[in-house]
């Protein structure tokens, strides 16, 4: 195989030169060069070439447009950071209920970026015992966050889970007083030290 080798100073060596790359980037290999590998017309098409020129991608980015496709994907991943739930752009097959699911028709979690059903993370939050909602996926220790299940579920399943949430912190906490007014939920922590309730 037969190709020439263009530095980006219009020096052109072939590729069974032996000009060793110490000498065209210095001896660390820190100054900065670019190779560009073109097919020489004697050998396209023959067997055992590759065809270097055949163009299969998009035309080369220019400077201006490489800033401007650079902004789009900041500006496209701060939009996905305001999102309370990012939706999943291809079909995949749910790891809970192992059905099909559509592009749009699922979520990603952004802690693990694992992908599932909405149906299956709807139903995790509202059987969840816990205050934390994990990961359905095996061995992940990932969990949902606040702004993923309030948009996977109801409002009032959503009180409900944070209902689950403040009960769970007040039997967790050792100096927890709850109210005695019936039908109160309130709860407080006892300092000690602290003689009288301001």
């Amino acid at each position: 195989l037969c190709t020439d080798l263009l530095l980006c100073e219009s020096m052109a060596i072939e590729a069974d030169d032996q000009t060793p790359l110490i000498s065209l980037a210095g001896p660390n290999l820190s100054a900065p060069f670019y190779l560009c590998v073109v097919a020489s017309e004697n050998n396209a098409g023959a067997p055992g070439t590759t065809d270097f020129t055949r163009n299969d991608s998009k035309a080369p980015v220019e400077v201006g447009d490489a800033k401007k496709a650079s902004g789009d994907v900041y500006s496209e991943l701060v939009q996905l950071e305001h999102r309370a739930l990012i939706v999943n752009t291809e079909p995949f097959e749910c790891g809970v209920c192992m059905e099909e699911c559509a592009a749009a028709g699922g979520a990603v979690l952004r802690e693990c970026v694992h992908t599932f059903c909405r149906d299956c993370l709807s139903d995790l939050v509202r059987h969840c015992e816990e205050p934390q909602v994990s990961c359905p996926a095996m061995g992940c220790p990932g969990t949902l966050q606040e702004r993923e299940i309030r948009s996977l579920v109801t409002q009032e399943e959503y009180e409900r889970w944070l209902a689950r949430g403040l009960a769970a912190a007040e039997s967790g906490t050792k100096n927890a007083f709850h109210c005695r007014t019936r039908d109160c939920t309130g709860w407080a922590l006892c300092d000690p030290g602290v003689r009288r309730f301001p």
